[in-house]
């Protein structure tokens, strides 16, 4: 693509993360990266899909931010909400796109051993890799914007898994609402990409959709000007497929927040407990306050040692007796501790297999939906490039 297009718009986004703290030092240089890979690729398609991924998912962060925020409480005891999302967040969405991105350019040949090449006549015709992409950004800002929307519903969300009423902001939790923003933003990636996409000729001899007897199809590297081009119809229905992949792909992301991620909800709110950066909850929080143990220490410590040496006898009645009521007040402060924080916190989904934290489900939902999109497009017959047909299957 237009590399210093690619530059300004980088730019920008870099001013605009750190005028709104949308993003951490260390999010802000992965996502440079991040976009510096994607304008490696000859097409815009896959620069304008990230871009509009970061827009639409700040804008969804920031839609009510105030309510949301009293929905859940933080792991350090304030209001829960979103804050500065880091470099593993953005990783955790933009990584698979990334990889596919330098492999679809490494087969393309713009990129190679030698080097770097720019390469201005390519065209989609129905490429592997480039499905996985779409697919990508698809079902990660399908999920985003179920996550940031779907709890503000009206309706209380339900357990993916059981169906059972749960509190807003449960791993695993579906709402109505949620799916329907997912799928809005599905469709929008879809949208997006009939756009931009260089489309070749359709394929034929059974790849895809034949075309009229006598048009040839134009090979990979023809710009395909001399050729029909998808129409309406088809580029309505990539867009549906799009979409659906894309709220499968919310709805797996659900699955497996509720079978492998950990819910903690605060028993005295009855509101869920959020890690900050998507980080695991410790069901047990650690206290504050100083220890029973400790407080003695520390005035035991600030007993004068003149003292003790001038009236040797008086300190060691007054230290039997201190010895006495430190006893008593430790085994106070132990059952004031206990009844305070013990079971505060309880774990309501996710307690046999809850392995993974949130970043780590929304990288697994994008390695498999991206990988299971690519394989139901090659299964579909939709793959025109032939370099391309022994990639999967």
């Amino acid at each position: 693509m237009n590399l210093i297009f690619a530059f300004l718009a980088t730019a920008l986004l870099v001013v605009r993360a750190l005028s709104r703290n949308s993003l951490t030092t260390a999010g802000i240089l992965s996502a440079v990266l991040t976009a510096l890979v994607h304008a490696l690729h000859p097409w815009n398609l896959p620069f304008v899909l990230l871009i509009t991924f970061y827009a639409l998912a700040i804008r969804a962060t920031r839609v009510k931010h105030e309510v949301k925020a009293k929905l859940t409480v933080s792991s350090s005891g304030g209001p829960g909400g979103e804050g500065a999302r880091n470099h593993v967040q953005v990783l955790a969405n933009s990584f698979v796109a990334s990889a596919l991105i330098l492999v679809h350019c490494y087969q393309l040949g713009v990129i190679s051993p030698r080097g770097f090449a720019q390469r201005k006549d390519i065209c989609f015709h129905g490429d592997i890799w480039v499905i996985g992409i779409i697919a990508n950004y698809a079902s990660t800002l399908g999920d985003t914007l179920s996550s940031e929307l779907g709890i503000l519903s009206k309706t209380p969300p339900v357990l993916i898994t059981t169906l059972r009423k749960t509190p807003p902001g449960t791993n695993g939790g579906v709402t109505l609402l949620g799916v329907l923003a997912g799928g809005a933003g599905s469709a929008i990636i879809g949208l997006v990409s009939v756009v931009l996409l260089p489309y070749c000729p359709l394929p034929v001899d059974g790849h895809g959709i034949h075309l009229p007897e006598g048009q040839a199809y134009v090979s990979p590297g023809n710009s395909g000007n001399d050729g029909p081009t998808w129409g309406i119809k088809e580029k309505a229905l990539f867009v549906a497929f799009v979409t659906v992949i894309g709220v499968f792909g919310s709805l797996l992301d659900s699955l497996l927040g509720a079978v492998f991620q950990k819910s903690v909800v605060d028993i005295r709110t009855q509101k869920i407990v959020e890690g900050p950066n998507g980080v695991t909850v410790l069901v047990q929080p650690s206290s504050p306050h100083l220890s029973a143990r400790a407080r003695i220490h520390s005035q035991l410590d600030q007993t004068p040692q003149s003292a003790a040496a001038a009236i040797p006898a008086s300190a060691v009645a007054s230290e039997s007796a201190r010895h006495r009521s430190a006893v008593a007040v430790e085994k106070d402060d132990a059952l004031e501790h206990k009844q305070e924080h013990e079971h505060s916190r309880t774990v309501i989904s996710g307690s046999r297999w809850g392995v993974l934290n949130n970043n780590e489900v929304n990288f697994a939902m994008a390695i498999l939906i991206s990988m299971g999109a690519m394989v139901v497009w090659r299964m579909a017959g939709m793959v025109g490039c032939d370099s391309c047909s022994g990639v999967i299957g």
